[in-house]
Parts: structure tokens; sequence; C-alpha cells
């Protein structure tokens, strides 16, 4: 059986395709759920109301990256995520 010479090559530009999918799926999820009000949580990935992303610093609210309860994780747990 002859081998394919652009097995490798063909395997990367198959596997390229599938995250840019995966990608472009999660884009087009987030943005239908940023219309309803909610955000995506950076650790546990989970979408959320903006409430649960605001916090107080020095006299001003701010936007976190992370929801209340994985902020909360984290402070109890030396900094390490609930999932990474």
């Amino acid at each position: 059986m002859a081998d394919d010479r652009f097995r490798v090559g063909n395997r990367r530009d198959n596997m390229r395709r599938r995250i840019d999918k995966w990608r472009a799926d999660a884009e087009k999820e987030a943005e239908t759920q940023n219309e309803k009000g909610k955000y995506l949580c950076a650790d546990c990935d989970k979408y959320y109301p903006l409430v649960f992303f605001e916090y107080e610093y020095g006299g001003e609210t701010k936007i976190a990256r992370r929801c209340e309860g994985c902020r909360d994780y984290r402070r109890k747990h030396g900094g390490r995520g609930a999932y990474g």
C-alpha cells in the first residue's frame, strides 16, 4: 500500500477546521446569550446574569471575568480554580 505523503498535513488541516467550527459555534452561542443578558464565566463556563459578575473596588463598581461562586471558591482555596 502506498504511503500517503499528505496524511499529516491533511490531519492538521482537518483538526484546524474542527477547531474553527467549534470557535464559531461558541461565539454564536455567546452572542445569543449576551442578547438575553447572560455572560460567560471564565472558570466554570456557565452563563449568568451580569449581577453575578459585579463587585465593588475602591468605591467603583467593576465587572469580573469570573462569577461570584468561582471568585469565592478561589478565595477559599488559595487562588486555584475548581476546574483547572
